[in-house]
């Protein structure tokens, strides 16, 4: 795999098992700040050098994936929606599971991706939790920690009881799920997913001045373009 492909796909797996504070930056100038203050000018070949050593390691433990599997044909996905959610099973941080039955039963899935090392993540945790409690019946708000699996589990608790979230949070998975996972390059990401697990709609990157009217705003154009009522968030 080329080394650019890697970088593109596999840097935020890198941070966080490296160690590396804070969540991938849309800011190139700051990432490579940032990466050279923890290698040095040759970043992008002791990046291509470390991935070589240690990724299958990592992606057959958390994910059961290999290599072969990000190759995707010979072209770099640009985002999560590259995939589907149709065919999964994943693990929740309270110990349950979660699957397409449970993007079945709803109109629209609000997915949004966090690590526990992501400052705008966990400043955007109240707003989160306050947009899942007001969602009506038909609309769900999960929320997936990527780093959990990672040993944080604990912080993801007293993050998520700290903003006073109530919902589903998930931790781990198979098949689409880890696909989806694995195609997450920042956070926080949002994606929106229909009853039959397509994403639908554009992708929301980072955190979000309004978070409450622009994930409204996003869910209320799906489910209009589906033929839907749109929804209004309870008081």
């Amino acid at each position: 795999m080329k080394t650019q492909k890697k970088i593109a796909l596999l840097l935020g797996m890198f941070l966080a098992v490296s160690g590396i504070s804070g969540c991938m930056q849309t800011d190139e100038e700051k990432l490579e700040s940032q990466l050279e203050a923890y290698f040095d000018e040759n970043w992008e070949s002791q990046i291509e050098a470390y991935l070589d050593k240690n990724m299958d390691k990592y992606l057959n433990k958390y994910f059961g994936i290999d290599e072969a599997a990000l190759e995707n044909n010979g072209e770099t996905p640009d985002s999560a929606q590259a995939v589907s959610l149709k065919t999964f099973t994943a693990q929740t941080l309270d110990g349950g599971t979660f699957a397409q039955e449970d993007i079945k039963s709803k109109d629209v899935t609000v997915m949004n991706f966090w690590t526990t090392s992501c400052g705008p993540c966990i400043a955007e945790m109240p707003d989160l939790a306050a947009f899942q409690k007001a969602l009506p019946e038909n609309v769900q708000l999960v929320t997936v920690c990527l780093d959990a699996i990672w040993g944080a589990e604990e912080s993801a608790k007293k993050i998520l009881q700290d903003s006073a979230y109530e919902g589903i949070t998930l931790v781990s998975g198979d098949g689409d799920f880890a696909n989806i996972c694995n195609n997450i390059q920042y956070t926080p990401t949002t994606i929106f997913i229909d009853a039959e697990g397509n994403m639908v709609g554009d992708a929301i990157i980072g955190g979000q001045p309004n978070l409450s009217e622009s994930f409204l705003e996003a869910v209320n154009a799906i489910l209009k373009s589906g033929g839907k009522a749109e929804i209004s968030l309870a008081s």
